[in-house]
């Protein structure tokens, strides 16, 4: 009885560190997303113009630290009738990732018309602030803004003021509202709305990753979205007053691990 006890006992270790070794050695990284849930809301994309060959996803590079340090999948500037510029995505475009103490840099990398350069400070996948430099239709002076939390609620700081508010719900972003301004006189002129919904219960690969182009809105949410709704509104008399209502949904679908495969990742 003993001898059968002491066996049992040896295979349920044996059997426990292997399942233990396994999964210790199963590592995985996301190495694309598909650009289906990325917002590009700094950046003008044409409507009709697009680059056949673009695949619909980036893909990351990684350096020795296991940290991405290139995207491939980024804007192509598109010449119009007024001199300024539109854009288009390509995969022939890139963005150059670099990391500097508590910094994380992006850098434009594929011809002289370059859309930006961007600077993240994140902590624990909090944003705490982005300084961006806008090189189109010319070059501003780098732009900061800070970001404030408390509880469900985010605030978005441009130059001492609310620039966007951002509402969280179970740890996902379900709103985005930016208030726009006339210039030079400041006064509310409108508002928009990007609204979250049909969120599942899978790992957003994403969450955090803020210096991906695209991705500042997703990087806040735990979980992934399957429908973005997009309303703009006028503002008059005191009252706002909905102008246009833009949306769309997809259909997700998820691998053996419950991972939405709106990520390809490589595992080892």
């Amino acid at each position: 009885m003993n001898k059968i006890f002491l066996l049992v006992c040896l295979t349920t270790v044996l059997f426990s560190c292997s399942n233990d070794k396994n999964e210790a050695i199963k590592t995985c990284k996301v190495v694309s997303v598909k650009t289906l849930i990325l917002t590009y809301d700094d950046i003008v994309l044409s409507n009709t113009v697009f680059d056949p060959n673009f695949t619909g996803k980036i893909n990351f590079e990684y350096d020795n630290q296991n940290r991405i340090s290139k995207v491939k999948g980024s804007f192509v500037s598109i010449p119009t009738s007024n001199n300024l510029t539109n854009w288009r995505m390509s995969n022939e475009a890139e963005d150059l990732i670099t990391y500097e103490n508590d910094i994380i840099k992006v850098q434009y990398s594929h011809n002289f018309t370059s859309p930006y350069t961007k600077e993240f400070v994140i902590d624990d996948d909090r944003l705490i602030n982005r300084k961006t430099t806008n090189f189109y239709p010319f070059k501003s002076e780098p732009i900061l803004y800070t970001y404030e939390y408390n509880g469900n609620e985010i605030m978005e700081m441009l130059n001492g003021r609310v620039y966007r508010k951002f509402l969280l719900s179970a740890g996902n972003l379900i709103k985005v509202e930016q208030i726009k301004y006339s210039f030079p006189d400041n006064e509310v002129i409108g508002k928009r709305e990007y609204i979250f919904s049909g969120y599942d219960t899978s790992e957003n690969l994403l969450k955090g990753k803020f210096f991906i182009s695209g991705a500042l809105f997703t990087a806040f949410s735990k979980n992934n979205y399957s429908n973005i709704k997009v309303c703009d509104y006028g503002f008059s008399d005191n009252v706002f007053k909905l102008l246009n209502t833009t949306s769309y949904t997809y259909e997700p679908s998820y691998d053996l691990d419950n991972i939405s495969l709106i990520f390809e990742r490589e595992c080892n």
